[in-house]
This record gives C-alpha cells, sequence and structure tokens, in this order.
C-alpha cells in the first residue's frame, strides 16, 4: 500500500473478546505496532482502550459480541469512537508523502509538442487540473490507448454477500469472477421471472440481457 498511495494509512489493534492468548499478544504487542512503526502508520490501539472501557462501566466481553468474537451493535459503536478521536493531525508525524508527490506546469515544466502534451512516469495515478479560466478539453491515451481499450483497469467487486454469508466463497473451493469478452459501455434490462415470498425471506429469478451482448444469463436472489 505504501508503494501505491500517498494517503495517511490507519491500522488498529484487535479488539478485546476476552483472555489474552499466545496469538493475541503477539499481534496486537509486536507485529501490528511494528508494522505501523515500519510504514509510518497511525495505530489504534483499539484493545486496550476497550478494555478499560469494560472495566470502567463493569462490563463483560461478551456484552459487546454478537458471537464469541464478533462485535454487535454497541461494540461497533465503542470501536467507532475510539476509532474517531485519532482521526486528527498528528504534528509529530514521520510520514515523507511529499516526497512522492510531484507537481509539473504546463508550460514551465512540461510543454506542447505538435499539439501533444506527453510525461513519462513511474507511479500509478495522475491527475490534470485545468485553469478556472476557460474551457480545457483532452484526449487522454495509455500506452497510445483509451482507457476503456484496457481490459486490465476493470476490475470485479466482491460477489454474493449477504447477510448471513461473511465470505463468498468456500475456502475449500474458492473463485474468482472474470468475464469471457472485454468489457463494454451498454444498457441491461432485467426481467423478473418468478417471485416467491415467505414470513422470513424474499426470494426472486431473473434473466439479464444486454442492449450489445445480448443474452446475459439467468440468476436468482436468495
Amino acid at each position: 500500500m505504501r508503494t501505491l498511495t500517498t494517503a495517511d494509512i490507519v491500522m488498529q489493534t484487535d479488539h478485546f473478546a476476552g483472555g489474552n492468548s499466545d496469538w493475541a499478544i503477539f499481534m496486537n504487542q509486536y507485529f501490528l505496532p511494528k508494522i505501523a512503526e515500519k510504514y509510518h502508520c497511525e495505530l489504534v490501539d483499539v484493545r486496550s482502550r476497550g478494555q478499560e472501557y469494560l472495566e470502567k462501566y463493569n462490563y463483560q466481553p461478551q456484552d459487546l459480541l454478537r458471537d464469541n468474537i464478533h462485535l454487535n451493535s454497541q461494540g461497533n459503536f465503542l470501536m467507532a469512537q475510539i476509532i474517531k478521536a485519532s482521526l486528527k493531525v498528528n504534528p509529530q508525524a514521520r510520514d515523507i508523502w511529499q516526497d512522492r508527490v510531484k507537481t509539473y506546469q504546463i508550460n514551465r515544466d512540461l510543454t506542447w509538442e505538435n499539439g501533444r502534451l506527453s510525461l513519462e512516469f513511474v507511479g500509478n495515478k495522475v491527475e490534470a487540473i485545468a485553469s478556472l479560466f476557460g474551457d480545457a478539453k483532452a484526449e487522454i491515451l495509455i500506452d497510445g490507448k483509451h482507457p476503456r481499450e484496457i481490459p486490465d483497469l476493470y476490475i470485479f467487486t466482491r460477489a454474493n454477500y449477504t447477510a448471513k454469508t461473511d465470505w463468498p466463497w468456500d475456502v475449500s473451493a474458492p473463485f474468482r469472477i472474470s468475464w469471457k469478452t472485454p468489457p463494454q459501455q451498454e444498457d441491461w434490462q432485467l426481467k423478473i421471472l418468478q417471485v416467491q415470498s415467505t414470513a422470513d425471506n424474499f426470494l426472486f429469478s431473473f434473466q439479464l440481457t444486454g442492449s450489445k451482448t445480448g443474452y446475459d444469463g439467468i440468476g436468482n436472489k436468495q
């Protein structure tokens, strides 16, 4: 992450769920602090402050959990408050992000040649900031191609997420979502095929059709 972004990075220790195993001690007292120090990240000590909260208000760890480890709504609220208190300017921060950001001004650092402006760089992001006066138009190419022509710029978000499923795959049989042909801009029509409503759930199946790709398949909401 430090090689790909100049943003501030905040890490947090684990919340306290009761007990101090060797793993918990290693992660929260050694590993996470060392990583935060090495990469100049802010480290929020959620674990210690959570324990202080439990002792102050005479709570048991289970009072803030919805099972044996995951926080309930009150536990999430407490964690958010602890983290929020750390989201402020740290005058002693040693992050040297300024050295990883370069600003070039046209007609000073860059010049037009035959109607083209070229910039060679090593990095993952370029921001073109136009003047506040007048209209600015430009055609942006990456390696001579429009961004829409580069399939590697597209990524699929996590799929199959439901309130009852934390992860979209079985750890014994992981899978990856991809595409068979390069994505293209089009309109989709979603046709509901069947609806089944119960006291606990609302189920339906659907068919997806693209304006360019045609029939794209069927699916269901379970």
